[in-house]
C-alpha cells in the first residue's frame, strides 16, 4: 500500500489517499466497506475509508495521535465473514509543528496563567519559523525573534505600560486558529489513561483562565470549544485577578464577532463547531468525531490484549446508533438530516479546505430533528455534550 503523503501533524484531521496492493479495486462491491487502522506505541484509531472518485484508491482522515512517532496504517475490507487486511501496510509519522506547540503549552500552564501570559504566546509565535505546509518541513526550531511591541501607556484598556502585540503577528496567530483547537481538543484524553485520578471541582476564585487568554489573543474557534466544556459555561463570567470576565474582556477589546460568541449559546447554528469532541467512551476506548473533517474515529489503547477486529465491530455498531449520530449531527449543525434517498447532507464550505465530507451516506438515514429534541449545548444550565476532562475553560 502507498499513501500520498508520509507526514501529518499530531491533532490529525487532513486527507490521506491510499493506493492498494488490489487488483480491479473499481471491480468491488458498492456496499462493501474499508476501514483503516492506525497503530501507534500506545494508542490505536480505526475510522472509515472512503472510495476515491478515481476508482482506484481510497481515501480517509487521520485521527489525532498523542506522540511523535511513525504509526503503522493498515486498510480493512470488511464482509460477512468480518474484517480482513488487504492492500498490505504502510507508515505515516505524526509530527509537531507550532499550533501543537501553543496547544501544548496553553494545557500545560493552565492553573498558573496570569493577565500577561498571553505575551508569553504571542512570543512563541513571533520566534517561531515560518511554517511548512505540511507536505514539506515540518520542523519548527529557534528563529529570529520579532519585537511585540512597544510600550504604548496611552492605549485604552492598556494598563501598568503593557507592550502592544505586533499586529502581524496577531493576525498569524488567528490563522492558527482552528488549528490550535483542534490540537488543544485532540489532547483531551480521559485522565485515568495518563494514571491521573479525577480530580474533585475546585472553589471558582477569580483567576486568569484559559478563556481569558483565549479572549486577549482572539481566537474564536478556540473560545467557542472551550465554552462547551464541562465548567466552560460559569467561566463565562467567572473573572480573573483584575475583576474582569472573558465578556468583559471581548468588549473592551472591542471584538464584536469574539464577543457575540461569547455572549449567545454555543450552537453550531450555520458551521460545524471546530475541535474534536467526544460522543461516547468506555475505560479503554474513545469515540470522537471532527466537525470540520467529518471524521469519526475510534481510538482505542493499544497493547497485546487489543483486538483491532473487535474495534473494528464497535465502530460499526456506533456508526448506526441514533443517539451517537443525532450527537454527530448537532455538532455539525445540521437542523435536520436529509433521509438515504434525498439530497448528500455533507456541507462543502471553504472552512473544510479539501478535507473529508463526512460520514458515508448510509450511515445517516431518518435521523430526526436534533434540535427539536434539545441535543444543543445551553448557556441556561450545565447540559453539554460529553467531553472528557474537566479544567480546560
Amino acid at each position: 500500500m502507498e499513501l500520498n503523503r508520509g507526514e501529518v501533524p499530531l491533532y490529525g484531521q487532513v486527507e490521506v489517499r491510499a493506493v492498494l496492493q488490489v487488483p480491479d479495486l473499481d471491480r468491488e462491491p458498492e456496499q462493501t466497506e474499508f476501514y483503516v487502522v492506525l497503530e501507534g506505541s500506545r494508542l490505536a484509531h480505526v475510522t472509515v475509508v472512503k472510495r476515491a472518485e478515481d476508482g482506484e484508491s481510497l481515501c480517509f482522515t487521520v485521527p489525532g495521535h498523542d506522540l511523535q512517532e511513525t504509526a503503522s496504517v493498515t486498510v480493512y475490507r470488511h464482509t460477512e465473514g468480518g474484517a480482513k487486511p488487504c492492500g498490505g501496510r504502510a507508515s505515516l509519522r505524526y509530527v509537531w509543528d507550532l499550533p501543537q506547540e501553543v496547544a501544548e503549552y496553553l494545557l500545560a500552564n493552565s492553573d498558573c496563567l496570569s493577565p500577561q501570559s498571553h505575551l508569553e504566546v504571542l512570543r512563541r509565535v513571533s520566534a517561531a519559523p515560518g511554517e511548512g505546509d505540511m507536505e514539506g518541513d515540518m520542523s519548527a526550531g529557534p528563529g529570529k525573534e520579532h519585537s511585540l511591541g512597544q510600550t504604548d501607556q496611552e492605549e485604552e484598556g492598556v494598563r501598568g505600560g503593557r507592550p502592544r502585540p505586533d499586529p502581524q503577528i496577531e493576525c498569524h496567530l488567528r490563522e492558527m486558529d482552528e488549528r490550535i483547537t483542534q490540537a488543544v481538543a485532540n489532547l483531551n484524553y480521559p485522565l485515568e489513561w495518563s494514571g491521573k485520578a479525577s480530580q474533585p471541582r475546585e472553589e471558582l476564585l477569580p483567576r486568569e483562565a484559559l478563556l481569558h487568554l483565549s479572549v486577549r489573543l482572539g481566537l474564536l474557534h478556540l473560545s467557542r470549544f472551550l465554552i462547551g466544556q464541562p465548567m466552560g459555561q460559569r467561566a463565562l463570567t467567572m473573572p480573573n485577578e483584575e475583576g474582569e470576565t472573558p465578556l468583559q474582556l471581548a468588549q473592551r477589546r472591542g471584538d464584536h464577532s469574539l464577543f457575540m460568541a461569547l455572549a449567545t449559546s454555543p450552537v453550531p447554528q450555520r458551521s460545524p463547531l471546530v475541535g474534536v469532541w467526544c460522543v461516547w467512551a468506555d475505560s479503554t476506548r474513545v469515540l470522537r468525531f471532527c466537525p470540520g473533517s467529518g471524521c469519526l474515529s475510534l481510538t482505542f489503547l493499544g497493547g497485546p490484549e487489543s483486538s483491532v477486529l473487535g474495534n473494528i465491530l464497535v465502530l460499526r455498531e456506533k456508526l448506526m446508533d441514533h443517539n451517537i449520530l443525532r450527537q454527530i449531527s448537532a455538532l455539525r449543525g445540521d437542523v435536520q438530516m436529509e433521509d438515504s434517498y434525498g439530497l448528500d447532507v455533507h456541507r462543502s464550505d471553504a472552512s473544510d479546505g479539501g478535507l473529508g465530507r463526512g460520514l458515508p451516506l448510509r450511515y445517516l438515514t431518518l435521523v430526526d430533528s436534533v434540535f427539536e429534541d434539545q441535543l444543543v449545548l445551553s448557556l441556561d444550565d450545565d447540559e453539554e455534550l460529553p467531553t472528557l476532562q474537566t479544567g480546560l475553560a
